[in-house]
């Protein structure tokens, strides 16, 4: 006789990927017929937006648009120029395992660009894109509920599962508009040179179903003076507040974010302000506390029975770990730095290697000297972190001049998955052979035995054919009191 059971189903999302990689990039620079031709170039930056990720058999694709400027002395002319390229990249990773149905989160940033011209109309730009992402696939446990009262013919073992898995992977749009006036304390501005947006998380929460995430985006704008033409720079820091509706309420709840830059549109205005127009996306995987009790063994005390069981490998605690620390980095210089114009840190050459991660953070430095000509000057430093960390970024960078160049200090964050596991055992069937019956011929009315740190009250109940409330009530023991080891016990015969 099969026993029928009734079922429920946990559905949770399984974690197939999460690293660091760097992707390169190539790109020509053609300059326009209306300007001059290229004698040096001074300095080359950039950001990159994300337009699309998608998910495939055994592989993700994430792709984008790279925007790219390049500050050049002409030939025969003072001062600088701008050139500006918006080049598409797009990253393919394998992920054995992955399907169509699973969700990506993502950040790409710029980690390097160098220039080299090629001729005084054409300059060739190397990109390295540090590319950071999760994989995420939806899986599905069905499991038998253990029942508030037992009417089965059969004693059910109840085994119960805390867990923290990820719920939901999902993610939501926003843009930012704002129009910036000019410190009075800094020269009014000319033309914009260059941009960069950095996106930093402040304060996340969840209430109910809904994540609301807070940050801001820090704007760096460098321009020439329209009073000198000397190059200069100005940070813009505008917030922003994001509601994500999730699915799944209950519980305590974590959330693992990316913020990742999708477009932007800087520009100067007629009245000498900067307009500011940002776009985003604020991807989350997020994680409830979830309880499984679950039948995860049956027996009957009179018949033969055939079960079967399903054993479930699952990431305990879906959530991740964030950390980070402050590196000092030096930029030495061979040149007297009058001014520092602009720095933006970088990490770079990630590696998993002697069961940890390792990557190197990065320095580019903008300055000019006493004659007013620009330079940068650059700087690294190995970071070592510790294995199975990702996500690896940097946050706002201070840097002040020094004797050797420039001294700076980075702030790198990073995340790091608990990588806790657990087994869980279910319960799948049962089947009652009501044609075979325990055979109790030759037992003793009461076996006695000194117990081992191997048994239980369930193991017991099943070698016997006893129910566990006969154990109990032959060996005076309360609920939920287990065996010992060591000592002696009780076993009834079945009547």
């Amino acid at each position: 006789m099969e026993i029928n059971f009734e079922t429920e189903k946990f559905r949770y999302y399984g974690r197939l990927y999460c690293s660091d990689v760097i992707h390169e990039e190539t790109s020509e620079m053609i300059v326009p017929d209306s300007m001059p031709d290229v004698r040096a170039v001074a300095d080359a930056d950039g950001m990159v937006y994300m337009r699309s990720k998608e998910a495939q058999n055994g592989r993700f694709l994430i792709s984008g648009v790279m925007e790219l400027f390049v500050l050049y002395e002409p030939e025969g002319e003072s001062g600088y120029r701008r050139l500006a390229l918006q080049a598409p990249f797009s990253i393919s990773c394998a992920c054995p395992g992955l399907t169509s149905l699973g969700r990506i989160s993502a950040s790409v940033r710029l980690s390097s660009a160098d220039v080299r011209i090629v001729n005084s109309r054409k300059l060739l730009l190397r990109c390295e894109l540090y590319v950071s992402a999760a994989a995420y696939l939806p899986q599905e446990i069905t499991y038998i509920p253990y029942p508030d009262e037992n009417n089965l013919p059969l004693e059910l073992l109840k085994s119960e599962y805390e867990l923290f898995p990820v719920v939901d992977v999902t993610e939501k749009t926003f843009s930012i508009s704002e129009i910036s006036q000019i410190p009075s304390s800094k020269p009014p501005l000319g033309q914009l040179v260059k941009t960069r947006v950095r996106f930093g998380e402040e304060e996340s929460e969840c209430i109910g179903s809904r994540l609301i995430v807070k940050g801001s985006a820090y704007v760096t704008a460098v321009y020439t003076s329209s009073n000198s033409g000397e190059l200069c720079s100005t940070d813009i820091r505008t917030p922003f507040s994001v509601i994500i509706e999730t699915d799944g309420e209950g519980g305590d709840a974590e959330f693992d974010n990316m913020v990742m830059l999708t477009g932007s549109g800087i520009r100067a205005n007629e009245n000498g302000e900067i307009e500011v127009e940002i776009a985003g996306v604020v991807q989350t995987a997020v994680c409830r506390k979830r309880n499984i009790l679950c039948v995860s063994d049956a027996y009957s005390v009179n018949y033969i029975a055939d079960t079967s069981s399903e054993r479930v490998p699952i990431e305990r605690n879906g959530a991740c770990e964030k950390s980070g620390e402050t590196l000092r980095i030096t930029a030495e210089s061979a040149k007297s730095i009058k001014s520092i114009i602009d720095c933006r840190g970088a990490v770079s050459k990630p590696r998993y290697e002697n069961g940890g991660f390792g990557a190197y953070a990065s320095v580019r430095v903008l300055c000019s000297d006493d004659s007013g000509a620009v330079f940068t000057v650059n700087a690294e430093k190995e970071w070592r972190g510790p294995a199975g960390a990702y996500a690896l970024e940097t946050g706002e960078v201070y840097v002040s001049q020094s004797p050797e160049g420039a001294e700076a200090r980075i702030p790198v964050s990073y995340m790091r998955p608990s990588n806790e596991r657990s087994e869980l055992i279910f319960l799948t069937g049962a089947e009652i052979d009501e044609e075979k019956t325990r055979v109790r011929d030759g037992m003793p009315s009461i076996t006695v035995f000194r117990a081992s740190e191997k048994d239980s009250i369930w193991t017991l109940g099943k070698r016997y054919g006893v129910s566990s409330g006969e154990i109990k009530a032959a060996n005076g023991m309360d609920g939920g009191e287990e065996i010992e080891p060591g000592k002696l016990i009780l076993i009834s015969k079945h009547r």
